[in-house]
C-alpha cells in the first residue's frame, strides 16, 4: 500500500488515511494499513492506534517519538510478518525537536503480527515510535515556542517544539513541555530549567483569559521564590505565544497558589531596547543609518560617519552605542564608540577575520581563519578585559564564514565549509573557559554563505543551489517551514525581529525586503549592512 503524502508524484493529490478500527478477518497487511491510518489521526493516547496491537503490545508500546514518512510500502511475509518500508522525511524526538531529514532516506521495519483467541491478526512488534506522513502532520501537528531561562535567570531562550495543533487540551501540552526541559538546541547545558525533574503536571485549565497549572511533586515543594519567579515567567510567555487571549498564568504547588510577581516581560531578550536602525558599510568605507526607518542613510556619528577607518565588515553593538570593524586585510579588529569624539580601539590582530557579533552582553564575538584555510578559531572580546579563546570542538578543521549570536545570549548560529557549507546550530556555554555547543545540522539543497537572526525562531540565510544563483531563505530553527525568496544574486543579508530584512547583492546593491517575493533597491556601492547583533 502507498500512502500519499507531499513527495508522491507530480500531479497525485495527497490523501490521508481513513482512520478505522480493526475489521473481523482482516488480513496481517489490512491490519498494519489499518494501524498506519490510526497514527496519523491523531488522539490523545492513540486507543485506536492500540486496537491493532497485542494486550503485551498495547503495554509496551513507546510513542514518544515520530519519524515521518512522504510514502510507505508494505511487503507481506506470510504467514505472520508485514515488512513495512517507508521514505523517511522527518524524526521529532520525545522532547518535540523537529529533524528535517534530506533526500527521503528509505527505512523498513519488520512488524511481526499474531493471531488471538478469536483468530483475529494483531501487531506483537510495533515500531518505538509514531509513523505519521508528511500530509498528516501538516494536518495535525506544528511548531511552538517554549521559553527557558538563561544559566543566570537574566533572559528568556526561545526554543521550538512540535506538538499536536488539534488537541484541545494545548495550554496542559505546553506547561508538560516546559516542565520537561529544553530540546538539544538549547540544553540541556545552555538553559538552566528550574523544574525539578521530579515535577508533574495535575493539570493546566483555561478560564477566560486565565490559564490555572497545578503542579505537584517532592521537590517542587521546596523551591524558593527566585525558582518561582523564573517557573511563572516561563509558563506565562511560552502559554501567551501560543494562546494569545491569555492575560495571566496562575501556578499552584502543593494545593497553594504561588503569589510572585510575573516577570516575563522584564526577560525579553529585546525589553528596553528601541526600533534599531539598518547600518551600511558604504564602499567609502563610511557608516551609514536609517535612524527613521524609511531607507533614508545618513552617516553616523563619529570617525566611523567619516569614513576614517577602512573596513570590509561591520558589526553594532544591542543598545547602538559601539561598532566594530574589521579591517580591509581582514586582519584588525577595531571597535568604536558611535558618538562624535569616538576612538577607534584596536581590540584584536588575527589572520583572516570573519564578520563580527556582538551579544546582548557587549562581548565582540570573532572567528579568525588560520592560513592553512581549514581551522577556525574563535575568540570572545569582553568590553573591558583580555581576548578570551572559545572553545569549539564541533569547528575542528572547518573554516567558518560566518557566526552569529542570538539576541539572547545564548543561541548560536554558524556557517561551517567543512563538506560543502552548512547551517549549524547550538549555544553558548559561559565561564571562565567560553565554549559553543553545537547540536543542530540544517540541511540544505546547496552552499550555506550567510546567516542573520531574524526573529526569536526564524533565520535568514543565503544559499546557493546547485544552479549556482545565491537566493535568500527563511527558515525555522529546527529546519522546518523554509521558503525560498525570488530575489537572485544576493551574497549576505542583515535581519531583526519586526524589522525589514535587508541585503548586499554580487554588485553590491542594497536591497530592503518589502515581501516574500520582492526586494526593493535602496542604496548603491556597499560593502555591507547589517542590524545590531
Amino acid at each position: 500500500m502507498v500512502a500519499a503524502s507531499p513527495g508522491a508524484d507530480a500531479g497525485t493529490q495527497p490523501v490521508g488515511i481513513a482512520a478505522r478500527p480493526p475489521q473481523v478477518g482482516a488480513t496481517p497487511t489490512q491490519i498494519v494499513e489499518g494501524f498506519l491510518g490510526a497514527m496519523s489521526s491523531y488522539e490523545r493516547g492513540f486507543g485506536l492506534a492500540e486496537q491493532f496491537l497485542t494486550p503485551a503490545a498495547r503495554d509496551g508500546w513507546n510513542r514518544t517519538a515520530i519519524e515521518v514518512y512522504n510514502r510507505t510500502v508494505t511487503e507481506p511475509s506470510p504467514p505472520s510478518i508485514v515488512r513495512l518500508l517507508y521514505d523517511r522525511a522527518a524524526q521529532i524526538d520525545e522532547t518535540g525537536r523537529y529533524t528535517r531529514v534530506p533526500d527521503s532516506e528509505p527505512q523498513q521495519y519488520p512488524l511481526r503480527l499474531e493471531q488471538d483467541e478469536a483468530g483475529e491478526w494483531r501487531i506483537a512488534t510495533p515500531p518505538p515510535f509514531l509513523l505519521i506522513s508528511s500530509f498528516d502532520l501538516s494536518r495535525t501537528y506544528g511548531p511552538f515556542d517554549t521559553y527557558f531561562a538563561d544559566p543566570d535567570g537574566r533572559v528568556l531562550v526561545p526554543d521550538q517544539v512540535w506538538l499536536p495543533t488539534v488537541e484541545p487540551q494545548l495550554a496542559l501540552l505546553l506547561t508538560q513541555a516546559v516542565v520537561d526541559g529544553p530540546t538539544g538546541l538549547i540544553g540541556p547545558r545552555g538553559v538552566a530549567n528550574p523544574f525539578p525533574a521530579d515535577t508533574l503536571v495535575s493539570s493546566a485549565e483555561v478560564s477566560g483569559s486565565v490559564v490555572t497549572v497545578v503542579l505537584s511533586g517532592p521537590t517542587i515543594a521546596e523551591t524558593d521564590g527566585d525558582a518561582r519567579r523564573l517557573m511563572v515567567a516561563q509558563l506565562t510567555a511560552t502559554i501567551q505565544a501560543s494562546l494569545p487571549g491569555v492575560e495571566r498564568v496562575d501556578l499552584t504547588i502543593g494545593g497553594g497558589v504561588v503569589d510572585v510577581p510575573d516577570i516575563s516581560g522584564q526577560l525579553d531578550a529585546l525589553a528596553g531596547l528601541t526600533t534599531p536602525p539598518a547600518y551600511l558599510l558604504s564602499d567609502t568605507n563610511a557608516v551609514l543609518a536609517d535612524p527613521s526607518a524609511t531607507s533614508v542613510f545618513t552617516a553616523v556619528p563619529g570617525p566611523l560617519g567619516r569614513g576614517e577607518l577602512g573596513a570590509r565588515s561591520l558589526a553594532v553593538s544591542l543598545d547602538r552605542t559601539t561598532a566594530a570593524t574589521v579591517d580591509e586585510t581582514g586582519t584588525e579588529v577595531w571597535r568604536t564608540p558611535l558618538t562624535d569624539d569616538g576612538e577607534p580601539v584596536l581590540v584584536y590582530t588575527g589572520q583572516d577575520v570573519a564578520p563580527p557579533s556582538f551579544d546582548r552582553y557587549g562581548n565582540l564575538w570573532l572567528v579568525d581563519r588560520l592560513g592553512d584555510g581549514r581551522t577556525s578559531e574563535v575568540k570572545l572580546v569582553p568590553p573591558d578585559g583580555p581576548v578570551l579563546p572559545v572553545l569549539a570542538p564541533e569547528l575542528d578543521g572547518d573554516r567558518v564564514s560566518d557566526l552569529r549570536i542570538a539576541p539572547d545570549g545564548v543561541r548560536v548560529a554558524v556557517v561551517a565549509e567543512g563538506v560543502g557549507a552548512v547551517l549549524r546550530l547550538g549555544h553558548v556555554l559561559r565561564g571562565e573557559a567560553p565554549e559553543v555547543d553545537l547540536t543542530v545540522d540544517i540541511p540544505f539543497d546547496g552552499t550555506v554563505s550567510d546567516v542573520a537572526w531574524a526573529g526569536e525562531t526564524d533565520l535568514l540565510v543565503v544559499v546557493r543551489p546547485a544552479d549556482g544563483i545565491p537566493r535568500p531563505y527563511t527558515v525555522s530553527v529546527d529546519g522546518s517551514g523554509a521558503t525560498q525568496g525570488s530575489q537572485t544574486g544576493i551574497t549576505s543579508v542583515a535581519a531583526y525581529e519586526d524589522r525589514p530584512a535587508f541585503a548586499v547583492t554580487d554588485v553590491r546593491n542594497v536591497l530592503r525586503q518589502a515581501s516574500v517575493l520582492r526586494w526593493d533597491q535602496v542604496s548603491t556601492g556597499a560593502e555591507a549592512v547589517t542590524y545590531p547583533g
